[in-house]
Order: C-alpha cells, then sequence, then structure tokens
C-alpha cells in the first residue's frame, strides 16, 4: 500500500534540540559555524557569481516562496532559501513539479543525451529506486559535501552504497521524521487493561516486541460475546496497513532486507535474531490473532481521516494504531490517546529505531552533472541553514495532533525524530524482483502461510545475492559507458 504523502511532524521545538540559527554567521566572514553538541561546524562561504542551481521536486511546496498567511515554518524555509542564496551568491529556481513516478519520464531522454537535467533531483523512496535501477544516479561520493555533518542523514546513505558508490541522500531540508513510523497507544484502554505508565516503561528502554504482543493480546476481546471477531462490535489490539507496518516493525527490530558487506548487497535474513523476531511476530498475528486483518466495512473508509485503520482507532476500536507521525482525525477521538515508538526487538537492543516509509523523500544526482563543486556547496548550505525546520514544522501541533504536548512531543523527538531505518530492498523494490523477494518471504512468515522461514532464506539467499550484485555491476556501467558516449558525440 502507497500513502498518498503527509507533510505531519509535528514537535515542539524545545522539545527537539538542533543547530541554534542564532549561531549562524550567514551575513558576513569567510564561514558560517553552528554548535551541535561540543563540534563545531563548519560550511564555506563561496562567490558562485549567481549560478543557478536547479531543483525538481515532486513536493512544489518545498521551495515555495510566496505562500499565503505563511506559518512559522513557511518563514524558515523561506529564510534557508535566501541564506543560502545570499551565503554563495546563486538563485536556487524550482522546476515544475510532477508525480513522484513522472519525474523519471522527463529526466531520462534528457540524461541519456548527455544533460544534466537538474542539480538535484527529490522524490520518494520507491521513485528513487527507478533512478538507481536505470543506472541514471550519480555517485555522491563525488562531491565536496560534508557528509559526515549533523543535516545529513547517514542511514540512507549506508544502505544506499554499492561497490563504493552512494546513489542516495536525506537531508535537513527535506527531513524524514514526518514518514517514520510510530504507534499510536488509546490510553482509555490502556488504563482499564492497568497497563504500566507507558511513558516511563518507554524511557526506561522496556517498551519491546514482547509487552507489545502481550498488550495487544490483553486488548483483543469478543465484546459481544458471538464467537467470532469483528471490527464493528469488538476490540483489538492493533489496526494498521499490514503491509507497511510488517516492514516498519520489521526494521524497528534493527533487522534488514539486505545489507551492504564488503562492497556488496547481500541478504541480511540469515541470523537467529531475525528468526526469533519473525516467530513473534507470527504468533502475534496468527496464534494470538491481535491485529485486525481483512477488509475493513465501508463505514471506515470514510470520516475524520481518509483510513480506515485510523478511523477505527479514533472509534476506539483498538488498543494500538501502527502509522507516522501527525495523523489527521484525531482531534475528533472521543478516547485519551498518546504517542510511543516501534518496540525494541529485546530489551539490550541499544536505540529504539523504526521503518521510514517508502513515500519519504530521498536525494541525488543525475550520472551526468559536472557541476560537483558548485552544487556541492549549494546543498551543503541548503542542509546548514536548514537545520531548524524539523523543530518548527506543524506550530499547531499543540491543537492538532497530540493529546499529551509535552510527553508526546518528547517521545516524538526522542525515539522517533533521526531514528528511521532504510533499508535497499523498499528502495529497490519496483525495479527488480531480487529486491522485492525479501519482502515478501518477510510478510508470508509473519501473515501468510509459511512459517518456515529459515529454510526460505537457505534455499534462495545464493540466487538474490548473486542476482543483486550483478544487477549493479551490469545496469549501471551499461548506462554509464551510453551515457558518456551520448554526452561525447
Amino acid at each position: 500500500m502507497k500513502f498518498p504523502l503527509r507533510s505531519v511532524l509535528c514537535i515542539g521545538a524545545a522539545a527537539l534540540m538542533v543547530v541554534a540559527m542564532a549561531g549562524c554567521k550567514g551575513g558576513g566572514g569567510n564561514s558560517a559555524t553552528g554548535s551541535v553538541g561540543s563540534t563545531d561546524v563548519t560550511i564555506k562561504k563561496q562567490d558562485l557569481n549567481g549560478y543557478e542551481f536547479k531543483v525538481m521536486d515532486f513536493n512544489s511546496g518545498r521551495w515555495d516562496r510566496n505562500v499565503n498567511n505563511p506559518t512559522p515554518f513557511n518563514k524558515a524555509t523561506q529564510d534557508m532559501l535566501d541564506n543560502t542564496e545570499k551565503y554563495l551568491n546563486c538563485k536556487i529556481t524550482p522546476m515544475t513539479s510532477v508525480g513522484p513516478g513522472d519525474i523519471i519520464t522527463g529526466a531520462q531522454p534528457a540524461i541519456m543525451a548527455g544533460d544534466k537535467y537538474a542539480d538535484l533531483i527529490v522524490t520518494t523512496q520507491w521513485a528513487w529506486g527507478s533512478f538507481m535501477g536505470a543506472g541514471l544516479v550519480g555517485d555522491l561520493n563525488t562531491m565536496k559535501c560534508n557528509w559526515d555533518a549533523p543535516w545529513w542523514n547517514p542511514n540512507i546513505r549506508d544502505i544506499s552504497t554499492v561497490n563504493g558508490k552512494t546513489y542516495a541522500a536525506n537531508g535537513s531540508f527535506i527531513f524524514d521524521a514526518g514518514l517514520t513510523w510510530m504507534i499510536y497507544y488509546n490510553q482509555t484502554i490502556w488504563n482499564q487493561l492497568n497497563l504500566p505508565d507507558p511513558y516511563e516503561l518507554v524511557n526506561s528502554g522496556k517498551w519491546t516486541i514482547d509487552l507489545f504482543a502481550q498488550y495487544a493480546k490483553m486488548a483483543t476481546q469478543d465484546l459481544n460475546n458471538d464467537g467470532k471477531m469483528d471490527l464493528d462490535n469488538d476490540q483489538w489490539g492493533l489496526v494498521a496497513p499490514d503491509g507497511d507496518f510488517c516492514q516498519a516493525s520489521f526494521l524497528a527490530g534493527g533487522i534488514h532486507y539486505l545489507s551492504g558487506q564488503d562492497g556488496k548487497v547481500q541478504l541480511a535474513d540469515g541470523n537467529q535474531k531475525t528468526y526469533d523476531f519473525i516467530t513473534k511476530m507470527r504468533n502475534m498475528i496468527k496464534v494470538d490473532k491481535s491485529m485486525f486483518i481483512g477488509q475493513a466495512p465501508a463505514s471506515y473508509n470514510t470520516g475524520a481521516s481518509g483510513f480506515w485503520y485510523a478511523n477505527a482507532f479514533i472509534a476506539g476500536k483498538s488498543l494500538f494504531m501502527g502509522c507516522s507521525p501527525g495523523m489527521d482525525g484525531l482531534t475528533d477521538m472521543v478516547d485519551d490517546w498518546g504517542a510511543m515508538p516501534m518496540p525494541k526487538a529485546t530489551a539490550d537492543q541499544p536505540d529504539y529505531l523504526s521503518g521510514v516509509d517508502h513515500n519519504a523523500s530521498v536525494c541525488g544526482i543525475t550520472i551526468t552533472n559536472t557541476d560537483l563543486d558548485k552544487d556541492a556547496l549549494i546543498m551543503d548550505a541548503l542542509g546548514y541553514f536548514g537545520q531548524s525546520l524539523q523543530s518548527i514544522y506543524w506550530p499547531d501541533y499543540k491543537e492538532t495532533y497530540w493529546r499529551h504536548e509535552a510527553t508526546d512531543a518528547d517521545i516524538v523527538a526522542k525515539y522517533i525524530a533521526g531514528h528511521g531505518q532504510y533499508d535497499i530492498a523498499p528502495l529497490m523494490s519496483n525495479v527488480q524482483s531480487s529486491f522485492s523477494q525479501p519482502m515478501g518471504y518477510v510478510y508470508n512468515a509473519i501473515f501468510g502461510g509459511n512459517s518456515d522461514f529459515p529454510s526460505v532464506v537457505k534455499s534462495t539467499s545464493d540466487k538474490i545475492n548473486a542476482d543483486v550484485q550483478a544487477y549493479f555491476s551490469g545496469v549501471t556501467a551499461t548506462t554509464a559507458a551510453a551515457v558518456t558516449t551520448a554526452a561525447g558525440s
């Protein structure tokens, strides 16, 4: 299932520690410095003589400076763009926006003809995978960006590095926390079950898949005693879109479908940690039957939210809902509710993690871009001056999104924002079956008929590993050669 992109992260500025923009000396000197913890990070000031930096982004609002009645976030976005242009004497120009999956239609002919097309392309994970699969993406390691700076997300860069080349990035100006998965809980049901304080549970590091499954089972009740469970008349432990929730919970356990090893991409599922996690999830779904699976009644497709599972949660039909921050309609909910991160695989997992939805934004460059030095300066400046954006994204979060302003915002800031994990399998899932197969195997092991996941991994790993590696080596080399020939003709 694909969500429409929802720009809906809501975090109090006091709760989320970012670089203080007051420390930026954008107006003078040869560098700008901001403190992050005990580290000073500097960007260089240069005169690019009015150089035009063209951005293709499916989300045109991200670069819009002509917003009527701008919010603080709109104003901060304009400041980021203005500061970057003044600091480097450049011009940032958004290209005419099209849908995320349509960008490649216009870009591919231009790139194959040797044209740069755009200095930066911003699109969704699933759409960027098509660029990678077509061999149209330039190596970000050839750019002199400060990739270790706090405004760059290392998670997406790590998983998109293949054979020493890095193909995707995410920075402060397109931050991913708004589409990083979390758990909403119904506090009214929670209290009826006499469960411990949820915020203390999370802050103590004890919120695990075991407790998640236990509490969901306790909440699942045949309220009308008719011997069958349905959404209208009974109470569930969990509502969520099954495929997206499967991916988010899997990555939240610190597990991956495919991972890089010795410069190669290989199947990462074949270990006991993965087997144990899948067994626990399968028991929750297939044995405890705590999650509503099936077609929701039509009445749940309309209402305060556009999503059946959110409407069911708002109606008080479930203890938990899996989704990303800022679901519409929760202000209409009668029951009390709150925010939690995705649970850990085990209590000794060092940190709470989550999966980033496939509609989250990533960015990259084309293989024909020859303006890398200038573009690197501008991208670093955007990242630097954009560091305040995440903390003020939605100024109305108090009234609109969080029922418990301080505690919920604190949970999101500490355990959800910046904790999203990526994997090259969903990134490339629309390109070739070798990437989507591991995701299908995990889903089938949890929600489907296959209970012997280790045997599946053992029987398929060699072929998947070979296919994935051959794909990257073959497609990238062939396309690069074709583009070079076209550019020189």
